[in-house]
């Protein structure tokens, strides 16, 4: 599995404690030579749970479901991709442990800009959600 992160010591993260195979980041030069060099025959399938799909349709060697989960509008090309399946799938690692969800919870909407600023800063590792 490759991910994608903003810097290297997130990369880092994602190796060591969460079990990727290879990350790209935006901080270690163009995405496309980063991914090139880390699938060198292509990629499967591709998750972007951003919905920032941009680098994606210029792959030479195009993905399954470019785009994010609730947008995903390009059809397969090399297997069948479910999003109702994925799910199934998902859920069911993070219920038995298999999967984790790095998350920062920030208490109250007042918090709402801290939360933002923080995100854009890349303070945190995967998502930052304000509990209302």
């Amino acid at each position: 599995m490759i991910g994608s992160t903003s810097t290297r010591g997130k990369g880092q993260y994602l190796v060591e404690e969460l079990g990727h195979d290879a990350v790209v980041t935006r901080d270690a030069g163009p995405v496309q030579d980063q991914l090139r060099a880390v699938a060198p025959d292509g990629i499967d399938a591709i998750f972007d749970n951003v919905g920032g799909n941009s680098c994606w349709p210029r792959w030479p060697s195009p993905a399954a479901a470019p785009g994010s989960v609730s947008s995903a509008r390009c059809p397969p090309r090399r297997w069948a991709f479910s999003v109702p399946r994925w799910f199934e799938e998902f859920s069911r690692g993070l219920r038995n442990g298999t999967l984790t969800f790095p998350h920062t919870r920030l208490p109250g909407i007042d918090q709402a800009p801290r939360a933002l600023c923080e995100l854009l800063e890349g303070r945190h590792a995967g998502t930052v959600l304000v509990e209302l």
